[in-house]
């Protein structure tokens, strides 16, 4: 007989070596503590999540590893629940920069898998991606945070800083005026009215010039130049 097999374990199934005239150093002990080589903790088929309340499959619960008789452990909560307990959970500086890196590194060797996510994501809720593109447009480029924009626009009553035009339709988000020197937010605008004020370069002699102007050319029916031009249009006809 060969020396190898007449070494294992003689319970079924199993091929480790024995300590004892019978068993291995598992059986061994679970025959002392039990008096039977059966497994006293099965496979766990269910469990109960202690937050929700469900019974779930085993695959549900993240695994919690081995005990002490080899069992598999899992844990408490199931995936769902943990994550929220996760993102509920505050994060220490450290461990924020670690999430930060893995999520750099991730994204950098997953590119393809990546965009495919996030078109995936968008094309299933349009609207609410579209409004989360513009808070990060907000804070990357302004520093502005979503609470901030709600004050400045419930501030205005919802209406231009300028013109006093409603600020509500949804195709066209406001303009968000600054001071180009000073990086500061001045306050809303429609779209027109800040492209005037960057045509006329923020530059208040231009737009006081500009003011003085049209209020001199209400003042006459029809401008000089206009008027000569005419003549010397009639003129040449002739």
């Amino acid at each position: 007989m060969d020396s190898s097999i007449s070494k294992a374990c003689t319970v079924d199934g199993c091929d480790r070596p024995r300590i004892s005239s019978l068993h291995c150093r598992l059986h061994h002990d679970r025959f002392k503590r039990t008096g039977s080589t059966d497994d006293p903790y099965p496979e766990v088929i269910e469990r109960t999540c202690i937050d929700c309340k469900v019974i779930k499959p085993a695959a549900e619960f993240s695994k919690k590893g081995k005990g002490k008789w080899g069992q598999q452990k899992y844990q408490s909560y199931c995936k769902p629940c943990e994550n929220e307990r996760k993102r509920a959970r505050p994060l220490t500086r450290d461990q924020e920069e670690r999430q930060k890196e893995y999520r750099r590194e991730w994204g950098r060797q997953n590119r393809e898998k990546r965009t495919q996510q996030m078109a995936a994501r968008r094309a299933a809720n349009p609207e609410r991606y579209s409004w989360q593109s513009y808070k990060n447009h907000l804070w990357k480029k302004y520093r502005l945070s979503w609470d901030e924009y709600e004050q400045i626009f419930v501030k205005q009553g919802g209406r231009c800083a300028i013109c006093d035009q409603f600020l509500s339709d949804p195709r066209k988000r406001p303009a968000i005026d600054h001071d180009h020197e000073t990086g500061v937010i001045r306050g809303l605008l429609c779209d027109p009215c800040n492209k005037g004020l960057g045509h006329f370069r923020d530059r208040l002699d231009v737009m006081r010039r500009a003011v003085t102007y049209l209020e001199n050319a209400k003042s006459k029916t029809v401008p000089i130049y206009r008027y000569e031009f005419m003549q010397t249009k009639r003129n040449c006809g002739q």
